[in-house]
C-alpha cells in the first residue's frame, strides 16, 4: 500500500534595479553610500540595501512602534501590525497558529465572495525593497471546497522575526505607491531588517517563554442535547420528524453519549511557545557583517497545534576599493506546522463524505482512541522561504552607478495520508 506522496509548489520573483547617471548636479543631490574623506585609507562602509525606503515612504505612510510588537509573543507580520497601525484591518479566520491571515488597507475595492477574491484586497509587502511572493489563488478555480487551500496552506508572513526588523511602514500615499507598480495598489507595508555597520563586535541574544492555556468550558452530552430538543419535537415536529430522530440520542442507556462529557480534557491543553534568537554584528568601516538565527515555536491551546519557525540571516558590507561598495544579504526561514485534526478540513480535502449520522462521542475515553488512529496518519506541512540581495554601488569622479540584483523564492510541502480506520475502510493519500 502506497502511504505517501508529496505535493509541493514554488515561486521565484527576481527583481534587476540598475542606474548611471553623470550630470554633476544629480550626483551632487544623492546621498553618498560611500563617504570619502581626506585621507583615503579612510572609509566609512554603509549598505546600500534595496531601494532606498525613505524615498518611498514619505508622505502618507505610518510606522508600527516595535517596542509593543516586541513586548509581545507574535508570530505574524498581521499581528505585528493588528491594532497597531490606524487604517489596517487584520483577519484572522482561525486561532490556529501560522494559518492564513489577510490584510485590507483602507478597506476593500470589491465585492469578497470567496476565498478566491481575498488575494485581489491584499497589501503588497516588501523587505528590504524585495516584494514578497504570496501563495496564488488559481488553486480555487479547482477545488470543490475553498475551507483551505491545497498545500500546506501556511501564513507565509509568519516567517518575519520581529527581533530581525529595524522598522514596519505601511505606504498609504498614491503618489508613493505609483513608484512601486500595480503590485501595490491595495496599499504596501515597507518592512527594513537591521543590517551590518562598523563597530567592535556586537552579540545580542533574546529569549521568551510562556504558555498557551486551556479555557474552562463546560461540555455538554446527548442528555443535554436530547432535553433542548424535546419541547420543539414535540410541540412543532410531525410524525416524519419523530421517526427520523438522531439515532444517538433515541437510546438514553447509551454510555458513549449519555455518559460523562469529558473529551475537553484531551481537546486542550497547556501548551508551551518560546523564542530564542542571537544576532553578531562588527566588522571595520571598509568590511562588516551580522549574523541572525533564532528558533521559534507558537502553540495553540486546542487540537495540539503549533507551528516551528527556523530563521538565518546574513548580512555583508564590503568596500574593496575606495570608490567601490558591495552589499548582500540573504535571509531563509523554514516554517513547520502542525495542523488540526477538524472533521470539516478533513472530509473536505479528501472529497468524500462518509456516514455522518452519529457524531463524535463526548466521553473522553472514545474521544482519545479515535485520536489514536491518528497516529497512523501522516500530516506534515513544511514551508522554505529564502530572499537576498547582492547591490554594488561605484562613485568615480563625474561617473556613479548603483545596481542590485535580489530574488524571493518560496517552496510549500504537503504530505498527508490518513488511513481507512478513519475513513470507513478506504485510505486517502494526498
Amino acid at each position: 500500500m502506497r502511504k505517501r506522496l508529496s505535493r509541493s509548489s514554488a515561486s521565484l520573483k527576481g527583481l534587476l534595479i540598475g542606474s548611471v547617471l553623470f550630470p554633476a548636479s544629480i550626483l551632487n543631490a544623492q546621498k553618498d553610500s560611500v563617504i570619502r574623506h581626506n585621507d583615503t585609507a579612510s572609509l566609512t562602509v554603509t549598505a546600500t540595501g534595496a531601494i532606498a525606503p525613505r524615498s518611498l515612504t514619505g508622505g502618507l505612510a505610518s510606522t508600527v512602534p516595535l517596542q509593543n510588537v516586541n513586548a509581545q509573543p507574535y508570530l505574524s507580520l498581521q499581528q505585528m501590525l493588528k491594532g497597531n497601525v490606524a487604517g489596517v484591518h487584520i483577519q484572522e479566520p482561525s486561532g490556529e497558529p501560522g494559518t492564513e491571515q489577510n490584510i485590507f488597507i483602507r478597506g476593500i475595492s470589491s465585492p469578497l465572495l470567496s476565498k478566491r477574491e481575498l488575494f485581489d484586497q491584499q497589501a503588497a509587502v516588501y523587505l528590504n525593497g524585495i516584494p514578497l511572493t504570496s501563495d496564488n489563488p488559481f488553486v480555487y478555480e479547482i477545488q470543490k471546497y475553498d475551507f483551505n487551500r491545497v498545500g500546506p496552506a501556511t501564513n507565509l508572513l509568519a516567517a518575519i522575526n520581529p527581533n530581525n526588523v529595524q522598522s514596519i511602514e505601511v505606504i498609504t500615499d498614491p503618489v508613493r505607491l505609483a513608484a512601486l507598480g500595480p503590485v501595490a495598489a491595495n496599499g504596501a507595508i515597507w518592512i527594513t531588517t537591521k543590517n551590518a555597520h562598523a563597530g567592535y563586535r556586537e552579540v545580542s541574544v533574546n529569549a521568551y517563554t510562556g504558555w498557551a492555556l486551556r479555557p474552562q468550558i463546560t461540555p455538554v452530552n446527548a442528555a443535554y442535547e436530547n432535553d433542548f430538543r424535546k419541547p420543539f419535537y414535540n410541540r412543532f415536529g410531525t410524525i416524519n420528524d419523530r421517526l427520523n430522530y438522531p439515532p444517538f440520542l433515541r437510546d438514553s442507556t447509551n454510555a458513549d453519549y449519555y455518559g460523562p462529557a469529558n473529551w475537553a480534557d484531551v481537546y486542550y491543553k497547556n501548551n508551551l511557545l518560546y523564542n530564542v534568537d542571537m544576532s553578531l554584528t562588527g566588522g571595520s568601516e571598509r568590511a562588516n557583517f551580522r549574523f541572525f538565527t533564532g528558533l521559534t515555536k507558537n502553540a495553540g491551546n486546542a487540537d495540539n497545534t503549533a507551528v516551528n519557525r527556523y530563521t538565518g540571516s546574513f548580512f555583508i558590507n564590503v568596500a574593496p576599493l575606495h570608490w567601490l561598495m558591495v552589499s548582500s544579504m540573504i535571509n531563509y526561514n523554514k516554517l513547520d506546522r502542525t495542523r488540526n485534526r477538524n472533521v470539516r478540513d478533513r472530509l473536505a480535502e479528501q472529497r468524500y463524505i462518509p456516514d455522518l449520522i452519529n457524531p463524535l462521542t463526548p466521553n473522553r475515553n472514545l474521544y482519545s482512541a479515535y485520536l489514536t488512529e491518528f497516529g497512523k496518519a501522516i500530516d506534515r506541512n513544511s514551508s522554505d522561504l529564502v530572499q537576498g540581495y547582492l547591490s554594488i554601488s561605484a562613485n568615480l569622479h563625474k561617473f556613479r552607478y548603483k545596481g542590485q540584483l535580489s530574488f524571493d523564492y518560496n517552496e510549500g510541502l504537503r504530505e498527508a495520508f490518513w488511513p481507512s480506520t478513519l475513513l470507513e475502510g478506504n485510505n486517502f493519500v494526498s
